[in-house]
């Protein structure tokens, strides 16, 4: 709870003493790939603009286990982009991103929530004991986004993580989230 009124402390300070180019977002939706059906995902992330034109994100998506296959896992990117937006007005955005992101999976589970001693040990018809490695992947993305007013925006981010070398294959994650400029 301290660190969490230091953050918002911080943020506040710095919204109340400069306009900069900085902002902060956050979003929560769904996510699917070859191992997950409609798994639940969020995700926050920071950027700054350059120009109206142009920005660098930083971010990290976190993906719940969820689904039916033969076995589920929880996953969790880290990714840097670049970030291009096209102005349609005062009031609404589109953008693009692509980038690298740090894939970190998770706990293997099957679909009963039983989860095995070692994911290892689990039949090697379901998955390679090496995909359970850490893995750079692409990212792109693409979204829209509403100025609600100068400083808060509403946004709809589809984000396409390529990883067919893993287990769970390419990932793609549609989000509904806040964006705040400082």
């Amino acid at each position: 709870m301290k660190k969490i009124l230091a953050v918002l402390l911080a943020t506040s300070s710095i919204a109340a003493f400069a306009d900069t180019d900085l902002y902060i977002g956050g979003g929560a939706g769904a996510a699917w790939n070859n191992v997950q059906t409609g798994g639940f995902a969020f995700r926050i992330n920071g950027g700054y603009n350059f120009s109206d034109w142009l920005a660098f994100e930083l971010g990290t998506t976190q993906i719940a286990q969820s689904g039916s296959a033969e076995l589920n896992q929880s996953l969790q990117f880290w990714d840097i982009s670049a970030k291009g937006t096209l102005p349609l007005g005062d009031s609404v955005a589109l953008y693009g991103q692509f980038g690298g992101a740090y894939l970190k999976p998770g706990m293997f589970a099957n679909p009963s929530g039983q989860t095995p001693n070692s994911p290892v040990q689990v039949s090697q018809d379901y998955v390679n004991p090496t995909v359970l490695q850490d893995a750079w992947d692409l990212m792109a993305g693409v979204g829209m986004q509403y100025n609600v007013t100068k400083k808060v925006a509403v946004t709809l981010t589809d984000y396409y993580y390529f990883g067919s070398m893993q287990y769970q294959g390419n990932t793609n994650v549609l989000l509904g989230g806040v964006k705040y400029n400082f």
